[in-house]
């Protein structure tokens, strides 16, 4: 929901400096109760979908059905072939696909004390607020991003995240930060889900670069 958890908490976000940012009214609070009530839960990780990621170099497809048991991932192609003999069986999702449920959606960001609007427009309105850890401590100044909520249904459609050149302590060094979410509602589980994800870092931490450019696609849901 990429989703590591840890990139997960950081669907949040902090205006930066001339930013427009405007109060909450009444009927933007009664948009974003409904936008939360909508949001898938916990409750729909037991659905089976279709995972899809490319970083580039390699296209992977695979399906996650939670009734397999203890390795819940089958490889469906990769690079436009389909495996052979057993590997589609004993395939194991690597660390990117191992991240929360795409219809489990975190929308922790709209219990924010400091959400406020950025921007009106005629379909959708555009919330931003402060980026946190699972402490409450502010995630940093740099880092900024934005929300989307649809005004005709109260769909959460988009969550935007991004910083650059900034630095985590003394141990990680961002030259570019970015993880952009598409969601909507999905009528097979009956709330809204994680559609798509586009991650882009470029970093350092202590003897290693942190390089990455990969587009996320989430789909076919089958709920029991």
């Amino acid at each position: 929901m990429i989703f590591a958890r840890t990139l997960m908490i950081l669907v949040f976000m902090a205006p930066s400096a001339g930013v427009y940012a405007e109060a909450l009214s009444e009927e933007d609070r009664g948009l974003i109760d409904r936008a939360r009530a909508k949001a898938g839960s916990s409750q729909h990780e037991i659905c089976a979908y279709t995972f899809s990621s490319n970083d580039g170099q390699t296209t992977t497809r695979v399906r996650f059905d939670p009734s397999r048991g203890a390795n819940p991932w089958r490889l469906l192609e990769r690079d436009g072939e389909k495996p052979e003999g057993s590997e589609a069986e004993e395939y194991e999702a690597p660390s990117q696909a191992r991240m929360s449920h795409p219809a489990n959606v975190d929308v922790s960001s709209l219990d924010s004390d400091d959400l406020h609007v950025l921007r009106r427009d005629p379909d959708t309105v555009v919330f931003g607020y402060s980026p946190r850890d699972e402490k409450g401590d502010l995630i940093h100044k740099k880092v900024s991003g934005e929300l989307t909520v649809r005004r005709e249904d109260a769909v959460l459609t988009s969550t935007l995240i991004s910083g650059e050149n900034f630095r985590q302590a003394v141990v990680m060094k961002m030259r570019e930060f970015r993880i952009r979410t598409a969601l909507d509602y999905d009528p097979e589980v009956g709330a809204v889900v994680m559609q798509a994800m586009d991650m882009t870092m470029d970093g350092k931490i202590p003897l290693r670069s942190i390089q990455m450019d990969m587009h996320l696609e989430f789909g076919d849901f089958d709920c029991p």
